[in-house]
């Protein structure tokens, strides 16, 4: 039968260090040993007077009988030590005992019956430095900033940021304990609710909690949710932006930067796949960005395959453009051409010997046909006016655009090809 003793063992080691050891009582005699551990091997608290360190063992007891364990009380960490607190005062098993019940801060444990460590409620700051290191010492130092000490195997914290860490914890488990404490009234209020006549209180959501809801909603939601989310906040803009604009504009920017980076790695996979023409209708149609930052001002898709006019008298020969614009502001309208990646923009023939290069067949044809539908779409405008829901349109600057092909990568093409877009008034740009 082995029970620890409320008797300990004070013994100064040959570097001048102290040790205070618990006692066990084995069958009626007091000693510094049981069945199974050496205490010596594992004391309670030590004293390091060349590094200015008061250790103190983490260790779960289990007084006994039949039995006594001293069981190391957390995975990893084996040592908590307070560095620059003192360790003169500390010369025997008094003034040991008196530093662990009067002197120790508050965060610790102050018993050594029930084994040295921190307090339950800061068990997490033990928890969060086992799992981000290494360590096996935690360090709580008035001389030090915090930081790892890799020679010695030790993380170690500032007091100040011991402090205030500790701080936030008493401040989470108030307003936690604040909060049960509401919920359990208001739980047994709306259970006599009934009886009373009464309606039923509405449950109260901390913040903290309204948070974790919804990054639940966006990382393991399925889309429905998510969509619904995204749809309230969107209906909410409004007051959103009156209380929060500067925390609004930022999610603006980085919403629009998100889109973009979206759009150009999407449109990369697209332009080295050889897809027909339609297929690059259908994705302009999906992603209006690619086309209205073509201009300088403010612009509204008036329709894709808009029809422009040009039938004879027996309605044949309607020709259709591929996007019509308007000027947000002016109503003035805009036709955009558009051709594949994989048509030219340059010949490859140089017809002069000089480095010139003449446009290719694939931009001549792309450049009359713009023109000519917006030749169409002017003589036949009063008709197709009257017949237009929006009367916001004006012709009297119809400018012209064509989408084609890609920039050429050597300097002489690329040099032609800029020769003959800025030199080109009708239509007014066209884009590789």
């Amino acid at each position: 039968m082995a029970q620890l003793l409320d008797e300990y063992d004070f013994r100064l080691s040959s570097d001048g260090c102290g040790h205070l050891h618990y006692l066990i009582d084995f069958d009626g005699s007091p000693t510094p040993h049981d069945i199974e551990l050496d205490l010596y091997d594992c004391p309670a608290l030590s004293v390091d007077l060349k590094n200015d360190h008061i250790v103190l063992h983490a260790r779960d007891i289990a007084a006994g009988p039949p039995l006594v364990h001293l069981n190391f009380r957390y995975r990893k960490i084996r040592q908590l030590i307070l560095e620059g607190f003192g360790t003169a005062a500390i010369r025997d098993e008094e003034s040991a005992l008196r530093f662990v019940e009067s002197e120790l801060p508050s965060q610790f444990r102050q018993s050594l019956r029930d084994g040295l460590g921190l307090e339950h409620q800061y068990t997490s700051l033990v928890e969060e430095i086992e799992d981000g290191c290494s360590a096996h010492r935690m360090i709580v130092s008035r001389n030090r900033p915090s930081q790892l000490d890799s020679k010695i195997n030790a993380l170690v914290l500032s007091e100040r940021d011991f402090q205030e860490v500790c701080r936030q914890i008493d401040d989470l488990r108030y307003r936690s304990k604040q909060k049960l404490y509401s919920d359990q009234r208001n739980a047994v209020y709306n259970h006599f609710a009934p009886f009373l006549a009464r309606q039923d209180k509405p449950r109260q959501l901390s913040k903290a909690r309204v948070i974790q809801d919804i990054e639940s909603v966006f990382e393991n939601e399925p889309i429905e949710a998510t969509s619904k989310l995204a749809g309230f906040i969107g209906s909410s803009a409004n007051t959103l932006i009156d209380r929060i604009p500067e925390r609004i504009k930022v999610i603006r920017e980085r919403v629009e930067l998100a889109f973009l980076d979206a759009f150009i790695e999407k449109f990369e996979n697209r332009i080295t796949e050889n897809l027909p023409e339609a297929d690059w209708q259908k994705f302009f149609i999906d992603n209006p960005i690619a086309l209205s930052s073509m201009f300088n001002s403010s612009v509204l898709m008036i329709s894709d395959r808009p029809f422009v006019g040009g039938t004879d008298i027996e309605g044949r020969g309607g020709k259709k453009s591929d996007f019509l614009f308007k000027n947000y502001l002016t109503g003035n309208l805009s036709f955009i051409e558009i051709k594949t990646p994989q048509k030219e923009v340059v010949s490859a023939r140089d017809d002069y010997s000089n480095g010139m290069y003449p446009a290719h067949s694939d931009l001549s044809l792309a450049v009359s046909q713009v023109i000519d539908q917006r030749n169409k779409f002017q003589d036949e405008f009063a008709t197709l006016f009257l017949k237009s829901p929006d009367k916001q349109l004006t012709s009297y600057a119809i400018r012209c655009y064509a989408v084609i092909g890609t920039v050429p990568l050597e300097d002489d093409r690329k040099k032609s090809f800029e020769h003959v877009r800025d030199n080109l008034t009708q239509p007014r740009k066209f884009r590789p």
